[in-house]
């Protein structure tokens, strides 16, 4: 058997075993596949509708802190720039259903590389360019449900992210500019994109 056959039945394997995880979840639903993956992970999902439960918030923060890092030295982190409370209070705003399953997604992505390997740790657990392995690996998918999943996490971490007043000099926002918030809130915006961060 030459290389390339091998190098192909690799990727199918790694395929294969993506198709059988999102069949597994879809069979349970998305709520079941969560509470599963918290039980493999010695966790529990929280009581009350629309809250994350500590380990949760923890994951988010890592997904958050790998998602949003900025490539250049223009941007701050999302450390610096205080982006995960940003992204709490945004998450705080949706309806409870919505918070539920963001919760879920989280879970899922907390609990994929125990599932999926190779270290056989949970997200959180992993070294910094090793979380960057699994994000790339749910970003380059075969399957449109894991990057749907993905998409949706990164979508919530850049709302908190932009947020930010420390994040916006650099992409050239400047809310005194803006005709569409009222006077006050622009003023207001403008201040505190002003005022450096302590």
């Amino acid at each position: 058997m030459g290389w390339g056959r091998i190098i192909w039945d690799r990727v199918q394997q790694v395929v294969d075993r993506e198709a059988a995880a999102i069949k597994r979840v879809q069979d349970v639903g998305l709520h079941g596949a969560a509470r599963i993956a918290a039980g493999m992970l010695g966790e529990r999902l929280p009581r009350a509708r629309g809250e994350l439960a500590p380990w949760q918030s923890r994951s988010l923060e890592a997904l958050q802190s790998r998602l949003c890092r900025p490539d250049g030295d223009d941007l701050p982190t999302p450390e610096e720039a205080g982006a995960f409370e940003a992204t709490r209070s945004y998450i705080e705003a949706l309806p409870p259903d919505a918070r539920d399953q963001l919760g879920f997604l989280i879970a899922l992505v907390e609990v994929s590389p125990r599932v999926l390997g190779p270290e056989r740790l949970r997200f959180t657990a992993l070294s910094p360019s090793a979380q960057d392995e699994v994000l790339r690996a749910w970003a380059e998918s075969a399957l449109p449900p894991r990057r749907a999943v993905l998409g949706v996490l990164k979508g919530v971490c850049a709302v908190g992210y932009w947020s930010r007043p420390d994040t916006w000099a650099a992409i050239g926002y400047n809310p005194a500019d803006n005709p569409g918030l009222p006077e006050a809130l622009r003023q207001s915006l403008a201040q505190a994109a002003a005022t450096p961060r302590a």
